[in-house]
């Protein structure tokens, strides 16, 4: 009888240390599914956030080469659009000097033709004539010359002052697109840490539980045995 106790007390108690083996495992089982879990939704988590940000170079790489294409063609049809315009202008002037010219020289023939005698007795008055003329001459020229570099100061000063604005404006543009930027980019960090909070909030939630769920059964499985070990010693004490 003294044997069978000890028997009994010791399978019961190598059956304890089995079910806490088993209870062990099943935690570290848990908890390294758990740290897996953790360690695959940070790797996702740096993986999206790589590609999102090289999606996002990517994309301003091609505004910028855009926004300077469509500025330097802009430049470039202004200083056509320029260039033709000083074409013309003196295109007008000298075809305006040459048919000033013929014309004054058509004048002076006739005027020779038919003033040849009294050009004889009026020398110095023609003389005094033509110094006139040419006076008034280098004056006029004098007087589009100082026209014609106003106008074209003036041109340069407008073709400036656009480009200045283009400027400000691209300038402006990609201010406000690395401030879209950088708060995406804040809105995005926030939303993934929250997740992350949430995800492991859940896991830990559930990792209690089950926990909680092994020891009540375990303490199930506890007083069952216990009872049955009762139940036999009174069915033996009655027999």
């Amino acid at each position: 009888e003294q044997r069978r106790k000890e028997e009994e007390a010791e399978r019961k108690r190598k059956e304890a240390e089995e079910e806490e083996e088993r209870r062990r495992k099943e935690e570290e089982d848990v908890e390294q599914k758990r740290k897996e879990e953790k360690e695959e939704a940070e790797r996702r988590r740096k993986q999206e956030e790589e590609e999102e940000r090289r999606k996002k170079e990517e994309e301003e790489l091609e505004q910028r080469r855009k926004e300077e294409a469509e500025r330097k063609r802009k430049d470039e049809e202004e200083e056509q659009r320029r260039k033709e315009e000083e074409a013309e202008q003196k295109r007008k002037q000298e075809q305006e000097e040459a048919e000033r010219k013929q014309k004054e020289e058509e004048e002076r023939k006739r005027k020779e033709e038919e003033e040849a005698e009294q050009r004889r007795k009026e020398e110095e008055a023609e003389r005094k004539r033509k110094e006139a003329e040419e006076e008034e001459e280098r004056r006029r020229k004098e007087e589009e010359d100082v026209e014609q570099k106003r106008k074209e100061e003036k041109e340069e000063a407008e073709r400036r002052r656009k480009q200045e604005e283009e400027e400000e404006r691209r300038k402006k543009e990609e201010e406000e697109l690395e401030q879209r930027r950088k708060e995406e980019a804040e809105r995005k960090r926030k939303d993934e840490e929250e997740e992350q909070r949430r995800k492991e909030e859940e896991a830990e939630q559930k990792r209690k539980q089950e926990q909680e769920e092994a020891e009540r059964k375990q303490k199930e499985e506890e007083e069952r045995k216990r009872k049955e070990e009762e139940e036999a010693e009174q069915r033996r004490k009655e027999e």
